[in-house]
């Protein structure tokens, strides 16, 4: 079933205590403009005064992989938050076998599946470009494993991994025929974690893709964010709550 997600006022922003999720960062095709993400991002961030949490990026950060872009995002980037995180898209990387990690790497690489505890909830990072559009069972045990201390468990992916992810996917790019049963692999979580969001981020770049999506399935909550033509949202969390957060 269909959810909403509360909505976080900018005016009611404080210091480290919310930390932002942001796909599909280049924004517009149209307007992307090399080694950059969208304007209205960076404008947003220049014009808070506030220190924000940990900044996780959902993949397609920029519209291709650059050295020179990624060390300039990475330098920005730390002026508004405490902490970058990011996991792959295919505008990162490419997909396999034609994909080269290298230069994402260099910049964002930790070993994927990644399984961090921060304030207050667990946030699994996972690449779904090397394994397309899934959460493998790796990701799975990594998650099971580290339950225990926390509720809350945040699933970070580019690819949309709820059911019929092709509806509001940006692009088909690496789909494997048949697409993975991710709802299966994802729900024995629900044995261990009482509040489980999947966030992908690879929508909201055309004007019939959501710019934000929230879907219920099985007590799991999938929620698919990008920035592009339409709204320009991002997601926000404040203690182990998931909110939107409008550019503008």
């Amino acid at each position: 079933e269909t959810c909403t997600l509360p909505q976080v006022d900018p005016a009611n922003l404080k210091n480290t205590d919310t930390s932002l999720i942001i796909g599909h960062a280049y924004g517009n095709p149209r307007d992307a403009q090399q080694g950059k993400v969208a304007g209205s991002l960076m404008n947003f961030l220049q014009t808070q005064a506030v220190k924000f949490g940990d900044i996780y990026f959902t993949g397609d950060i920029l519209p291709s992989p650059s050295l020179e872009g990624f060390a300039r995002l990475k330098r920005e980037m730390s002026e508004f938050g405490r902490e970058i995180y990011a996991v792959p898209g295919n505008h990162d990387t490419g997909f396999s076998p034609n994909s080269d990690h290298s230069i994402f790497m260099d910049f964002f690489g930790m070993d994927y599946p990644a399984l961090m505890p921060k304030a207050g909830a667990n946030f699994l990072l996972i690449d779904t470009i090397e394994n397309p559009w899934a959460i493998t069972s790796e990701a799975i045990e990594r998650a099971k494993n580290s339950a225990g201390t926390t509720d809350t468990l945040f699933i970070l992916a580019h690819s949309i991994l709820r059911p019929n992810p092709t509806e509001i996917a940006n692009s088909l790019d690496g789909i494997p025929d048949p697409l993975p049963d991710n709802l299966a692999q994802i729900a024995p979580l629900n044995d261990v974690y009482e509040n489980i969001f999947v966030v992908s981020g690879d929508t909201g770049a055309f004007g019939n893709r959501p710019a934000v999506e929230c879907r219920v399935y099985e007590n799991i909550t999938f929620v698919s964010q990008g920035l592009g033509v339409d709204e320009e949202i991002i997601l926000a969390i404040r203690g182990n709550q998931l909110f939107t957060l409008p550019l503008n």
